[in-house]
């Protein structure tokens, strides 16, 4: 019989004993010592499973004999009796102490020590099918929030899965179908088991392959620049409506917010825009929502800026104001896929209050086309809750603040020069703005805010044209010289006015000259791109001497020219003809130079101009 003290079982991962038989039998009996649980005695080459070992579960056949003595259960050699029990195989090596059940478990799992069936249909399986169902529930979360903070978080995180949970499964898998047998497990089963994980990696290498282009598209949405310039974010001079002027595009739902954190007083939110990317409409309708404001459309809101307007507690629009709606659109998408976001978009409008007929046929709508309701029908189906008089909406304060940055932002747009500056200075872009709401807010002739804004651009012009391109700068001289000679043909005293306004009471009005004004607008918007992107410094005086000095002589060689006239303060109107004729003259022998010094002497002449 073995001598007490001879077994050793596993015990949550930790070895136990040693044991005499009596206490595994007893430990049976109990229930605490199962079949599969691991025992090992002197002798062993590794541990075993419980229920393997002959007659501790059940006593083995007994021999026929003709022996009257019992034959003992278990029996070990002396020599074994005498040997020290061997040490813990490392792979039932607790992990260490006061780590918890989880970690224990994990650890478990990576040296194999589970099951072959609870390695692998529990952690193997199961887990693929929660994981699976994670991913591509936070994928279509990826490609339909509005929240860029959760879809950078989810983007950072959803990687993990593959890199740390997919090795950790298989190599506890593979280690558990190592031991299988040696547990008294079939062969066949550890083998199908290893081809299974096998199989399983190739398939999660391609699953997971698949979802490149999801991240892609994400990245690319969320990196790659609008289609169209940024709205504009402008509140009223009150402080009470906020206007949203141009393409929704990345990130204005942020910077609404911010603005909208600056300005508490906000009560109203003007939309007008062609529309832009879906999450963002959906977000400034969030905001909207979540402050209560009232949304108002007096020209057009279309596509994703419904979304916006549909988030206003009161709901305004303008007789000539439109909405229009049709389904969304996402390049690279399959039929099926685009049906998908198509779907998911009705369902969202219904979830605004939207009815389910009129969503679905805005979603009918194609993304190439517009629909545009009748405000009956607007009105019917609660998109809109009240319609306004246009004039009375830009004149009254009683419903809403007349916002006169929205109408400065429409009369700039007339201005052929308005996407260059805008995207070259905006600085002088908002200037503009503001001084066009105030002539607003006054009441000022509309002739005066136009002069004045002329003298604003032609100041820039001014500062532009010393760093413009070549071909720029002498296309510039020309037209100073043709309207010099415009001037001289119908109105000498605005030649001089043109060419001096110090010398003259009057303006010189340049707009008559309608053919060189439209060259002139064009070069001008030549002249402030080319600067933006310029490095060039203008000349001094001194690097143009020679060109000053051989200028100079020319003009004198001309027997009607009266050069005096240049240093005179004041020119009399009898000396107005004179004059102009002087300044045409001395335009005409710049321009008659070699190409790089009429280039360098108008460079110093407009340097000087706008100095």
């Amino acid at each position: 019989m073995a001598a007490a003290g001879d077994w050793y079982l596993v015990d949550g991962g930790r070895p136990l004993g040693p044991f005499g038989i009596d206490e595994l039998s007893r430990r049976i009996a109990a229930g605490t010592l199962g079949a599969h649980d691991l025992v090992w005695r002197a002798g062993f080459t590794d541990w075993v499973q419980a229920h393997t070992v002959p007659g501790l579960f059940a006593p083995p056949p007994v021999p026929p004999t003709n022996s009257t003595s019992p034959s003992p259960v278990l029996r070990i050699s002396s020599s074994e009796e005498r040997s020290a029990p061997a040490p813990m195989p490392e792979t039932v090596t607790p992990s260490s102490s006061g780590g918890s059940k989880r970690s224990g478990y994990i650890a478990r799992h990576w040296r194999g020590d589970l099951s072959l069936p609870q390695a692998y249909w529990v952690n193997g399986f199961l887990l693929n099918m929660l994981l699976t169902v994670v991913v591509l529930s936070s994928s279509a979360y990826l490609e339909n929030t509005y929240s860029p903070k959760a879809s950078i978080l989810l983007l950072v995180l959803l990687p993990v899965i593959p890199l740390i949970i997919i090795p950790w499964q298989v190599v506890g898998i593979w280690k558990s179908a190592n031991r299988h047998t040696k547990r008294g497990g079939r062969g066949i089963w550890a083998i199908l088991a290893q081809i299974a994980v096998l199989f399983g990696v190739l398939r999660a290498v391609a699953e997971w392959g698949g979802l490149i282009p999801v991240y892609s598209k994400i990245i690319a949405e969320n990196s790659a620049e609008d289609p169209q310039p940024r709205a504009n974010l402008v509140v009223s001079s009150d402080g009470t409506v906020l206007t949203v002027e141009g393409f929704i595009g990345s990130g204005l739902s942020k910077r609404f917010d911010q603005v909208l954190a600056k300005n508490p007083g906000v009560r109203v939110v003007q939309l007008n825009s062609i529309g832009g990317w879906v999450k963002e409409g959906h977000g400034l309708g969030k905001s909207i929502r979540a402050n209560a404001l009232i949304t108002v459309v007096d020209r057009g809101c279309f596509s994703a800026c419904t979304l916006a307007f549909l988030g206003g507690k009161e709901r305004w629009i303008t007789d000539r104001g439109r909405l229009g709606f049709h389904a969304p659109h996402r390049d690279g998408l399959t039929s099926g896929q685009l049906a998908d976001l198509i779907a998911q978009e009705r369902t969202a409008l219904r979830g605004l209050g939207v009815p389910e007929e009129f969503a679905s046929r805005a979603m009918a709508t194609s993304h190439e086309s517009m629909w545009y309701p009748k405000k009956a029908e607007l009105k019917q189906n609660k998109i809109i809750t009240h319609v306004g008089d246009s004039d009375a909406f830009s004149r009254s304060s009683s419903l809403l603040p007349v916002d006169y940055n929205a109408a400065a932002v429409k009369a700039l747009e007339k201005i052929p020069l308005y996407p260059v500056i805008r995207q070259t200075h905006p600085d002088t872009y908002r200037q503009v703005i503001a001084r066009i709401s105030e002539a607003m807010a006054k009441d000022e002739p509309t002739d005066a805010l136009v002069q004045d804004l002329q003298g604003t651009i032609k100041q820039l012009v001014r500062r532009s044209a010393p760093r413009a391109a070549d071909d720029v700068v002498l296309a510039m001289g020309a037209i100073t010289l043709d309207y010099l000679r415009q001037f001289s043909a119908s109105d000498v005293e605005g030649c001089v006015a043109f060419a001096d306004p110090s010398k003259s009471k009057k303006a010189a009005d340049v707009t008559k000259f309608t053919d060189v004004h439209q060259r002139e607008i064009i070069i001008n918007t030549r002249a402030i791109e080319s600067a933006s992107k310029s490095s060039i410094i203008a000349p001094s005086e001194s690097d143009v001497k020679v060109e000053f000095d051989f200028v100079g002589r020319k003009l004198a060689s001309r027997s009607n020219i009266k050069m005096h006239l240049f240093d005179k303060a004041v020119i009399q109107p009898s000396e107005f003809r004179a004059y102009c004729e002087l300044n045409i003259a001395f335009m005409e022998e710049i321009l008659a130079l070699p190409r790089q010094n009429s280039v360098r002497f108008l460079r110093y002449l407009f340097n000087s101009i706008a100095s």
